[in-house]
């Protein structure tokens, strides 16, 4: 249809209003006339068609319009494509800890975050996650922490990840101690694209090499 087949008005012409039958009704109809009259076109099959025929193209208009997330469509992001991503936001948070910086750790945390070390009690907000590592790290020195990333899924701006790690720390005037756990943990994407802690737990355990 182009602009010449407005009514004067500016409104659509009485062929191409909706109707009680539906707009499917309306093409069968001319398309039963282009033909010479050759078949009737049972108004419950048009409609059935209708319907049919209406929900590819509405899926794919809200598609189009954003309306659905595309990993709710085609699925999350799993394996090697979403370990890669989740590692570089892993290794930040051990490079935090070895450059004995708060801000840095809590900067690798969300508002919300519930963080879970193994033997302590659960720390809430990033604010008190800054606060209780900068009394750590005053006596504490961490000389190795690695995260290993054993699987990861990607649903839009959440990811939940688990894996290993190892951690190697002294206290003030003591002897090294090295320990490996496993953890898991559920992060949030940020506008500027960091991957961010929302929560977090891990566990202290043997070595899992």
């Amino acid at each position: 249809m182009s602009g010449s087949d407005l009514e004067p008005n500016g409104s659509l012409p009485e062929e191409w209003r909706w109707t009680e039958e539906g707009w499917w009704s309306e093409v069968a109809s001319k398309t039963k006339e282009q033909r010479g009259n050759s078949h009737q076109v049972n108004p419950s099959k048009a409609n059935s068609m209708n319907l049919h025929s209406s929900v590819p193209v509405f899926l794919v208009l809200i598609t189009l319009c954003g309306c659905i997330p595309e990993n709710e469509i085609h699925g999350p992001i799993s394996g090697a494509q979403a370990i890669e991503g989740i590692q570089v936001a892993a290794d930040a948070y051990a490079q935090a800890f070895l450059a004995g910086d708060p801000d840095a750790i809590a900067g690798q945390m969300t508002e919300e975050t519930v963080a879970s070390p193994a033997d302590l009690a659960n720390i809430e907000g990033r604010e008190n996650v800054r606060r209780f590592f900068q009394n750590v790290v005053q006596n504490m020195t961490v000389t190795a922490y690695e995260f290993e990333v054993v699987e990861a899924e990607i649903f839009g701006d959440v990811a939940y990840d688990r894996g290993n790690f190892r951690w190697v720390s002294s206290w003030q005037g003591q002897t090294p101690e090295e320990s490996f756990g496993r953890y898991s943990a559920v992060r949030h994407r940020g506008p500027d694209g960091v991957w961010r802690i929302h929560r977090f737990i891990e566990n202290v355990g043997p070595n899992p090499q």
